[in-house]
């Protein structure tokens, strides 16, 4: 496994190298280790037969299992969307880049499966708030991504705990220090017609009400 040191987001053309770099190993067939806001996560190329492969080995998950996706716009979901409405819009442009997780309904033919072995009936995508994961979504369109768990079964925060098998099947880690924040992600379901609110994390339920009137609480 190869280590880089994270850029600062003020290092604009350091983030474009590394996150061509990036890129490069992605659609190679690799894995990436690189921090969300509150955790270390693996990403991979879901078009690549290799690289989920690999992927998928970091857990012990049903086949059928698919995974979510970081994105840079809500655009980059169109060849995996019916359509995208003015609600969806709405929701991305308020919450995103940030802890949102959103899901939609598929086309019946994707581009990709998303890690799993059949078309999913949903995707869950997200905007981080990471310039270097963003300039990799916005090159490559949607990867998936999982998060990994340390030494003590923990949510990894930091490389120095990741396991040795995890560390045999990444490629390339972005090592962006210890990971302080213990800030969940808020799900919201638009597979329905109504709304829905799936989990409440740091966005809360009347945060996004706000701005989506129809919002349920399940």
């Amino acid at each position: 496994m190869k280590t880089v040191l994270a850029p600062k987001k003020s290092e604009k053309s350091k983030i474009q190298k590394i996150a061509f770099d990036l890129v490069e190993r992605l659609r190679e067939g690799g894995v990436v280790l690189i921090a969300s806001e509150s955790a270390y996560v693996a990403i991979a190329d879901p078009a690549s037969s290799d690289g989920v492969a690999s992927f998928r080995s970091l857990k012990d998950l049903a086949a059928d299992i698919s995974f979510p996706v970081f994105v840079n716009d809500v655009n980059d979901l169109l060849s995996y969307l019916p359509t995208i409405s003015d609600r969806d819009r709405l929701l991305t442009s308020a919450f995103w880049p940030g802890l949102l997780n959103i899901e939609f309904i598929t086309n019946e033919v994707l581009p990709s499966n998303l890690g799993a072995d059949s078309t999913p009936a949903s995707i869950m995508a997200r905007k981080p708030n990471n310039p270097l994961l963003n300039v990799v979504s916005e090159l490559m369109g949607p990867v998936i991504y999982t998060a990994l768990k340390d030494k003590n079964g923990k949510t990894l925060k930091t490389l120095v705990g990741m396991l040795p098998a995890h560390k045999k099947l990444i490629e390339i880690a972005v090592n962006s220090g210890a990971i302080k924040s213990a800030k969940q992600t808020s799900v919201v379901s638009c597979v329905g017609s109504q709304p829905q609110m799936v989990r409440e994390g740091s966005i809360a339920y009347s945060e996004i009400k706000k701005v989506i009137p129809s919002l349920q609480k399940l």
